[in-house]
């Protein structure tokens, strides 16, 4: 009788890149949730700060809530950028009572728009920074005019609805011209030389 010995098994080691993927996976998500409380963070400080210079009115002609969303939307996933553009306006309405309540769902659908929208034409359609944010902004304030005109026709007043509507999309326009102008050029930076996005 013969003795036939077994073979002894080998341990192998995983592939040095799987190894890898799992924990650059799990830093890669922490310095996307930092991004987002930081944009968050900057989302209750901006308007703050600008309508304890010039009040209200300052704070609806620069958009100053707006700026950071759109920043945030182009350096994380969709998902963390709408949580970000819906908590932003529902803490800063909480904590200083901007935006006030009357306003507060409308706010809340524009920057959750905004902050999802170029996100998800930045990250998931690879569109560039330019063009996202261009479509994210047109996205946002259509949606805007068409929150306040369905309330205003909800509450027999249509044309009111309007006039409202299109008053405050005239009176943002410099929010608007600052957006589209400060914040791709950001991204692009913080992209290329931090490695963010």
């Amino acid at each position: 009788m013969s003795n036939v010995s077994s073979p002894i098994p080998t341990f192998r080691e995983p592939p040095r890149g799987d190894r890898q993927a799992k924990p650059e996976r799990m830093l890669t998500y922490a310095r996307q949730l930092v991004i987002t409380a930081f944009c968050i963070a900057l989302g209750l400080v901006l308007p703050f700060m600008f309508h304890l210079v010039g009040g209200s009115h300052l704070g609806s002609v620069f958009l100053p809530m707006f700026l950071p969303l759109l920043l945030l939307g182009l350096l994380v996933p969709p998902g963390l950028a709408v949580l970000g553009g819906v908590l932003t306006p529902l803490l800063s309405s909480a904590l200083t009572g901007m935006p006030p309540a009357p306003i507060l769902p409308e706010m809340v659908i524009e920057l959750a728009l905004l902050a999802g929208g170029v996100a998800l034409f930045h990250h998931t359609l690879r569109l560039n920074v330019w063009l996202a944010a261009t479509l994210a902004v047109v996205l946002s304030r259509a949606a805007m005019v068409l929150v306040v005109v369905a309330f205003g026709t909800a509450v027999g007043y249509e044309t009111a609805g309007w006039a409202v509507a299109l008053a405050t999309l005239v009176k943002g326009l410099p929010g608007t011209v600052l957006l589209l102008a400060l914040v791709p050029p950001l991204a692009q930076n913080l992209q290329k030389h931090r490695r963010l996005a």
